[in-house]
């Protein structure tokens, strides 16, 4: 999958679970600290968001983190 495909899916995602927590972009935003630009780039497509983002988009939304999830199941041992 090349990167624009994967960043296009990526942006579906966060405007799908947006839209259903019924939230504008301008909500999102704020409760994510970021810009409004930014949100609306990102759901377009046209952001390459840090994991750092990523991170503040699933707490604003109450989604599972995969990477978070699956870095406080490893076993240190």
């Amino acid at each position: 999958m090349d990167i624009h495909t994967l960043l296009h899916r990526l942006g579906q995602y966060y405007r799908k679970h947006r839209i259903l927590n019924r939230m504008s972009q301008e909500e999102l935003a704020e409760r994510s600290n970021l810009d409004v630009k930014y949100i609306s780039g990102l759901e377009n497509g046209r952001e390459n968001p840090t994991y750092i983002t990523l991170n503040k988009l699933s707490v604003a939304l109450n989604l599972p983190h995969p990477m978070i999830d699956s870095i406080a199941q490893e076993d240190d041992t």
